[in-house]
């Protein structure tokens, strides 16, 4: 292809691959990403619908519910929706208007879905609106233009708070037992140490001083490590003692190297069929319960 400065009277010959990158249209060179951030810089998360408003904050390695119930979220699940949303991608035959007058033709007066990112302080805001066969109309806040996506996303936007709590009651990083050294279980009459000796092995410290039985402390953790929560019973509990958790009949507190509390929960009564039991966690005001197999006999 030939060329020529505009400054100069020179005509050159350059590679035709040229003239294929600068002929482009406005469709070739728009973004076609719905959202643009930084999934590890993400702070704040926000799905607003109808009927109510879900909150997602980072907290640390954490992501905790601060509306409509303040509890923590489960931290898988708010990864994977961030990845979903960062994915977005609109098709090229999916761009509809560039007029946001006439909203109300496409739902988007009273979105379904108000979903917001923010990211050090910069937020973004995306509206879905009515679904049309399988794809759903969109706009982002801060643009005039209609688009189209497939309307697979609105399954992840369409979760219950609820369904984004973190079921396990405690969560902590360790090899089996490698890292921990102590393994306290408390009564409102009795307290059982157990830690683990210089030669790697678990003894009762209190109220004796003996060798524990390995397998069954190493089984205990684990399943403190794996407990999931059955039911969110009660967000504001008025009254603890409906759950024996005023006094709790057991409180256990899991302790890394170096007298680092790494989990702590309390343990109320059985449900009268006995499969289940009342938890709490520590610092926390919801109550659930937990299955008894395997671990509330112990």
């Amino acid at each position: 292809v030939y060329i020529k400065i505009d400054s100069s009277d020179e005509v050159v010959v350059v590679p035709g691959t040229l003239l294929d990158k600068v002929s482009k249209n406005v469709l070739d060179l728009r973004s076609k990403w719905v959202f643009t951030f930084d999934k590890e810089a993400v702070d704040n998360i926000q799905v607003k619908t109808a009927e109510y408003s879900v909150v997602c904050n980072r907290k640390g390695n954490f992501w905790r519910l601060s509306e409509p119930i303040s509890d923590l979220a489960d931290l898988e699940k708010i990864k994977e929706i961030l990845g979903k949303l960062k994915n977005l991608q609109i098709d090229r035959t999916d761009f509809i208007t560039e007029e946001s007058s006439d909203l109300v033709r496409f739902g988007l007066d009273t979105p379904q879905y108000i979903v917001t990112i923010n990211e050090k302080g910069v937020s973004q805001s995306v509206m879905f609106g009515h679904s049309l066969d399988n794809k759903v109309y969109v706009k982002r806040s801060d643009e005039p233009t209609v688009f189209f996506l497939k309307d697979i996303i609105l399954a992840d936007l369409t979760k219950k708070p609820n369904d984004l709590r973190d079921k396990k009651v405690v969560r902590f990083e360790s090899i089996g037992t490698y890292g921990l050294n102590k393994l306290e279980i408390k009564t409102p009459t009795d307290l059982i140490d157990i830690e683990k000796s210089l030669d790697l092995d678990w003894k009762l410290t209190k109220p004796i001083n003996i060798y524990a039985d390995q397998d069954t402390v190493k089984n205990f953790i684990e399943k403190i490590k794996t407990l999931e929560i059955e039911d969110f019973v009660s967000d504001k509990p008025t009254d603890l003692s409906l759950y024996g958790l005023k006094d709790p009949v057991f409180e256990i507190a899991v302790t890394k190297e170096e007298d680092k509390e790494l989990a702590k929960f309390y343990i109320g009564n059985k449900l009268p069929d006995g499969a289940k039991c009342y938890v709490k966690r520590v610092g926390e005001e919801p109550v659930y319960t937990v299955p008894t197999a395997e671990f509330y006999d112990k």
